[in-house]
């Protein structure tokens, strides 16, 4: 439908390289083909808030992801309509309930990733910096003298002693698939109910979700 509110029940949602399509059928059993454009997946990286620099990470990622970044902003990502492919926040998070680590703020960063095709490498070049700042705050410390650590490139960060006493770092919820992260950002889960509409140059889904998609 190219006129008026198109209702239809999500059927299906999935990843066609990098692309979130939603299959749908309207009331009328007619077959709709959504594909969601503008969607920033993200993850988050314990900081501190005192000294990091939100804009310096954005800028240091696209330098090092420059070759990457223009090929993405000419396939996957329109800037003049959805911002810059890199965006990195400040967020404070909510104290852990497993276990108990006083009574500070614990302040991330979020780093936001407009275009697929960079998220991973994002990840990767992210996690390369932890340990090499005093801006990047562990999540905890590993100081079992019994006990190897799980993951050897950050016991390299102390001598490459399995058994030393030594920071680790780590990304949260950067393994969040991309249509895990949209259903939830969403709040669309298969069977549901949405609501469509035409919007130049393509369709909207609901204005709670704020995330633009195109109908084909």
């Amino acid at each position: 439908s190219s006129h008026g509110t198109v209702e239809m029940m999500v059927v299906d949602v999935f990843d066609a390289n990098g692309e979130i399509k939603l299959v749908g059928v309207t009331m009328e059993r007619t077959p709709v083909l959504v594909s969601v454009v503008g969607f920033r997946r993200y993850f988050y990286v314990r900081v501190d808030q005192r000294d990091f620099d939100t804009d310096g990470l954005a800028k240091e990622l696209e330098a090092n992801l420059s070759k990457s970044l223009k090929k993405s902003m000419a396939k996957e990502w329109n800037a003049s309509k959805y911002g810059p492919a890199i965006k990195v926040t400040m967020v404070v998070g909510y104290k852990p309930l497993v276990y108990y680590r006083g009574t500070q703020d614990y302040f991330f960063a979020k780093v936001s990733i407009g275009p697929s095709s960079l998220y991973r490498p994002s990840v990767n070049y992210v996690n390369s910096l932890m340990g090499r700042s005093p801006s990047y705050l562990p999540d905890h410390w590993h100081t079992n003298p019994y006990y190897g650590c799980g993951d050897p490139r950050l016991c390299i960060c102390d001598g490459g002693d399995p058994k030393a006493s030594h920071p680790i770092y780590m990304t949260y919820e950067s393994s969040v698939t991309l249509i895990d992260r949209f259903m939830s950002e969403a709040k669309i889960s298969g069977g549901a109910w949405i609501r469509v509409q035409p919007d130049s140059p393509g369709f909207q889904l609901p204005k709670s979700t704020g995330l633009p998609v195109s109908a084909d």
